[in-house]
């Protein structure tokens, strides 16, 4: 909890709304401290991030898993994730039914998606648990992408590099 009050004085302070599948939110003091949230179709996520989900959900539950692949820099998923958070509102993150919300910044891409026919609305702290276990610690670290899903499938979380290599440049 003190991770996410020290780090929201470094959240970006600008918001600019743009039509893109959805939309399209960019959030950043500059170009190099920069991210774009964009809400896109569950059935989209393997053309927006080359993982195919379903490769890797099982049923009746609780489960992640470390695709193959290269996978983000893990020293750029902590402000990724904050900046997922930050997304909350009164706590708690919400995605639409059939969707995903994703941010990119630098070389790592989080989405938290609602795959069901259900809408998300769950808890930021949740999301940020299970990004850090076992996403971050148990695949971003080992070099790999991760992804974690609830036993009902009805909140799936990606951590991945993203597609476009040129976020990745140093």
């Amino acid at each position: 909890m003190k991770f996410l009050t020290v780090m929201s004085a470094f959240l970006p302070t600008k918001v600019v709304c743009e039509s893109v599948d959805g939309y399209k939110m960019s959030l950043g003091r500059s170009e190099l401290d920069s991210s774009t949230a964009i809400v896109f179709p569950w059935s989209e996520v393997s053309n927006h991030t080359g993982v195919v989900p379903t490769e890797y959900l099982s049923s009746h539950e609780d489960d992640f898993a470390c695709p193959k692949g290269r996978g983000p820099n893990p020293l750029d998923c902590p402000a990724t994730m904050t900046e997922i958070a930050a997304l909350a509102k009164g706590g708690f993150i919400d995605v639409a039914a059939e969707s995903c919300v994703s941010i990119s910044k630098a070389c790592c891409e989080v989405l938290v998606c609602a795959p069901s026919g259900e809408k998300v609305h769950v808890k930021s702290e949740e999301v940020m648990g299970r990004m850090w276990s076992p996403l971050a610690i148990k695949c971003v670290s080992g070099g790999r992408g991760g992804l974690w899903h609830d036993k009902d499938i009805k909140l799936y979380i990606q951590m991945s590099r993203p597609v476009v290599e040129e976020l990745c440049a140093a």
